[in-house]
């Protein structure tokens, strides 16, 4: 619920003051960075994109910079004319390239290494310079082959279905989301992934500081509210779950990870 005192700052009050600025009557430098504009509300974003163009390149006392971010598909006005146009897909190419050849040679012992080559060059390809959506899709396929059993041709097939966009109706998120919610297995294990899964992700978005390993153990091992249980005859030492800094992969499907800090894993 909004306080009655707060303001809230309507699309023109925000290009209105910003134009103000072109009236100052002193030297002032500004730096803008408009970041993820491709992620910006569709009616509005060429009105902005128009509007940032004309505000920055005017002439007045205030010198202002702006920087804007997008994903490549939007092709974003401000690449034109005198705006300098960085590629970040160019730019990251080289690190991301870094970070899959680190992943490739953790299965190089067990693995063919002709086909990991491959996949690894399709995902720096097709990585758009996003480094999310390549660790979204190295965590994907290393369930799936650690999983065993699989065979190249569904690997590729599983590899190239994957979304190429994070957000969405038909992004990364909403696959992961889906894919918790669906899952391969049926049964009461299934049932109780789902819990723990579900449990997991309000567990570690919610409190003030990032959970540690055995904290998020303990938190699941207490039956949930909605189970009814005799606290007499509750194992918790039974229900804490084993091995849990691997099973947080495939309990939240890589929308949780484990970083490790010098006396526990902390999670984020």
């Amino acid at each position: 619920m909004r306080s009655k005192a707060e303001i809230l700052w309507s699309y023109d009050d925000l290009k209105s003051a910003l134009e103000s600025l072109h009236s100052i009557d002193f030297d002032l430098k500004i730096i803008m960075v408009v970041d993820a504009i491709d992620e910006s509300d569709v009616y509005n974003r060429n009105d902005a994109l128009n509007f940032l163009s004309l505000f920055s390149s005017r002439k007045s006392r205030c010198n202002i910079r702006l920087l804007v971010a997008s994903r490549p598909e939007i092709r974003p006005k401000l690449s034109i004319g005198k705006f300098s146009h960085i590629i970040l897909q160019k730019e990251n190419k080289a690190d991301i390239r870094i970070v899959v050849n680190k992943w490739i040679k953790s299965f190089e012992q067990s693995l063919d290494c002709d086909l990991l080559w491959k996949v690894g060059e399709y995902i720096v390809e097709n990585s758009d310079g996003v480094f999310l959506w390549v660790t979204l899709v190295l965590r994907d396929l290393e369930k799936y082959i650690t999983r065993g059993g699989y065979r190249e041709a569904g690997l590729w097939d599983r590899l190239r279905r994957l979304p190429r966009d994070l957000g969405g109706r038909d992004g990364f998120y909403r696959a992961m989301i889906d894919s918790l919610i669906n899952g391969n297995d049926q049964g009461r294990d299934q049932e109780d992934k789902k819990e723990d899964g579900q449990r997991t992700l309000a567990w570690t978005t919610f409190p003030k500081r990032p959970l540690l390993l055995p904290e998020l153990r303990e938190a699941l091992a207490v039956p949930a509210q909605s189970k009814s249980m005799d606290p007499s005859s509750y194992n918790l030492a039974r229900n804490r779950p084993n091995e849990l800094d691997r099973g947080i992969l495939s309990l939240c499907g890589g929308l949780v990870e484990v970083r490790c800090v010098p006396y526990a894993g902390e999670l984020n």
